[in-house]
């Protein structure tokens, strides 16, 4: 076994998902972490010191909404 199968395997089972949708193989896992771990990413990214580097004030709420309509190429308007 080589050492990028056997540590793809050790991560898949550390991860220990429930079930695997089969459909686009990995961009379907991808999905699956993104959504399970937006609202994590959002909290990170308003805590993150160049945050308050913008212009205006972010919420989690909102850099949440932002990271969605990102991945989902939809347009931001707040």
């Amino acid at each position: 076994m080589g050492i990028l199968l056997y540590l793809t395997i050790k991560a898949f089972e550390e991860f220990g998902p429930d079930w695997v949708i089969g459909i686009g193989g990995s961009a379907a896992k991808a999905m699956w972490v993104f959504y399970d771990h937006v609202e994590d990413m959002s909290a990170n990214a308003v805590t993150d010191p160049c945050t308050g580097t913008n212009p205006s004030e972010t919420s989690v709420e909102q850099m949440k909404q932002l990271y969605i309509a990102a991945l989902e190429r939809k347009d931001v308007d707040f």
